[in-house]
């Protein structure tokens, strides 16, 4: 393998640089003939197109490199290193790991990432699989770039986290058949902020309530699309009946 003086980086713009590796460091000529027998022999197997991915200019391998750390930094919030290896050709070709699966679907490692609360999900519909897988990376990058990627970024550092109590309570008192009883930010789940309301559904008619639930859902939704605030995904809603009772007595669990 070359030294470590053989290799030399150059940055040409935030994030993005030009990396030349003079191979003639290489510690034998042997060494040498069979990487560039090896780098011939890949360039014609390899079903993708791996043009522009790299040049050879005599003994010097020059190849662009990325960086996808938060460059606008992420204040106080915790930080995660992901990292991955041996992208596949077209992830480097078109600057994103995983950027799809051979027939241009989503990559299923996006979906475990999204999971784990790691990534923001990002969807986007094409006729063009390869359009959206493309849209897709780009806007990846610009949440990877911008540190928005985290749950605990998403809530601002948590000024935003305190907004939720009052935000919920407003929702439940302004609704005509509810009893707002209490809010509280119960626990911290693995991938998720857990909070619980508990309300009283002013009715035993299932139809009042179930109009009740989804006008305080739908509510809560709108009120935090709008501030920024985004729910953990899965987000599981646990209700909990009172049978014997003639009022309805729900709680919701978010």
């Amino acid at each position: 393998m070359p030294s470590y003086n053989s290799i030399k980086y150059r940055e040409i713009s935030d994030g993005q640089y030009t990396v030349t590796i003079d191979l003639q460091n290489f510690q034998n000529k042997i060494d040498l003939y069979k990487f560039k027998i090896k780098l011939k022999e890949l360039s014609n197997d390899c079903a993708d197109d791996i043009s522009g991915i790299y040049e050879l200019d005599g003994n010097k391998l020059v190849y662009k490199s990325e960086t996808l750390f938060p460059m606008e930094g992420c204040g106080n919030n915790p930080k995660v290193l992901i990292v991955f290896g041996n992208p596949a050709f077209h992830s480097v070709k078109h600057g994103m790991f995983f950027f799809s699966k051979a027939n241009n679907h989503r990559h299923g490692m996006w979906g475990k990432l999204q999971k784990a609360n790691l990534i923001r999900p990002v969807r986007f519909s094409d006729d063009n699989l390869f359009l959206a897988r493309k849209k897709e990376a780009e806007e990846r990058k610009k949440l990877i770039s911008a540190g928005k990627n985290d749950i605990t970024k998403a809530l601002n550092g948590g000024s935003k986290l305190k907004l939720i109590p009052g935000l919920v309570k407003n929702i439940i008192s302004e609704e005509e058949n509810s009893d707002y009883d209490r809010g509280h930010f119960k626990s911290f789940g693995d991938f998720s902020l857990n909070f619980e309301f508990v309300y009283h559904v002013l009715s035993s008619d299932y139809t009042t309530y179930m109009d009740t639930q989804h006008n305080i859902n739908m509510k809560i939704f709108d009120k935090f699309k709008e501030e920024g605030i985004e729910f953990a995904y899965p987000t599981q809603l646990v209700y909990m009946n009172k049978a014997d009772s003639e009022v309805n007595d729900k709680t919701a669990v978010i």
